[in-house]
């Protein structure tokens, strides 16, 4: 698909995020082309398709060179708004004078959201161009990884992240309430968190903020942990999360067909 671009603010595996993870997976599995928002602002090539990742730091030029082109926006939050989080409004509705970027969002050909809780936020502020992926990307090999770190022994403790954005203080209330031993996870090294991860038996997120899709806790359930959220989460409400272990190792898998496949074919 080298008749594709791909356009994102970071760098190609600049970060274990999921946006880049994301980012990283669909270039490789589409063989397409990837530039930086910042490259793309100087250099504008032209393509047959371009898919816009993250863009907080693409230019107005830019954003208009695009309109007239064949391009999709994969939404990892919600550039819609300043903030990125629709929940300080009443019913996920931005102010109209708040909206941002709505005319490049609803040039879209199509946008690309993690989950139907996702796509129901665009719906609700006018951007009707919206189709769910209902999952997120990871690698076949990480998902191996995954399901075999999930028959570790487990230590009859919840984890919940040690992070302000992450409801560390909320979840682990939620944790105590239900007199469940609960540890707070601090921030380390991907491979090193999964790992310590799944030697706990739960894992437990009451966001602040809206997420979109929370790859953590599908990555929890993979590793069969018991796993306590609220429908603030994107996942909470999709067909993978009925699944655990292998079964949604598997789920992912196809999951990960079926959106390279979408990718492929718009």
């Amino acid at each position: 698909m080298k008749n594709t671009l791909l356009i994102s603010d970071s760098p190609l595996y600049s970060s274990l995020r999921g946006a880049e993870s994301n980012d990283s997976i669909m270039v490789e599995e589409l063989d397409c082309d990837f530039l930086t928002c910042s490259e793309f602002n100087m250099l504008r090539p032209k393509y047959e398709k371009y898919i816009v990742s993250n863009f907080a730091s693409l230019s107005q030029p830019a954003k208009d060179f695009l309109l007239n082109k064949n391009y999709v926006f994969c939404a990892h939050d919600f550039l819609l708004c300043p903030t990125r989080n629709p929940g300080l409004y009443p019913d996920f509705k931005v102010f109209q004078s708040d909206l941002i970027n709505v005319d490049f969002l609803k040039n879209s050909k199509k946008i690309f959201c993690q989950s139907l809780f996702q796509a129901e936020i665009f719906k609700i502020n006018g951007f009707e161009n919206t189709h769910s992926w209902g999952g997120n990307l990871w690698r076949q090999e990480s998902i191996e990884k995954m399901v075999k770190l999930g028959k570790n022994p487990k230590n009859g403790r919840m984890a919940v992240i040690d992070d302000p954005y992450k409801g560390t203080d909320k979840s682990v209330e939620f944790c105590r309430k239900l007199n469940l031993p609960v540890d707070k996870l601090p921030k380390m090294a991907y491979d090193q968190f999964i790992e310590t991860l799944s030697r706990f038996s739960g894992f437990c997120l009451i966001p602040e903020i809206i997420e979109t899709f929370n790859r953590i806790l599908v990555e929890a359930k993979m590793m069969n942990l018991l796993v306590l959220t609220n429908q603030h989460c994107g996942a909470f409400n999709e067909e993978c999360f009925q699944f655990q272990g292998e079964e949604l190792g598997y789920k992912m898998n196809e999951k990960r067909r079926e959106i390279i496949n979408i990718l492929t074919e718009f």
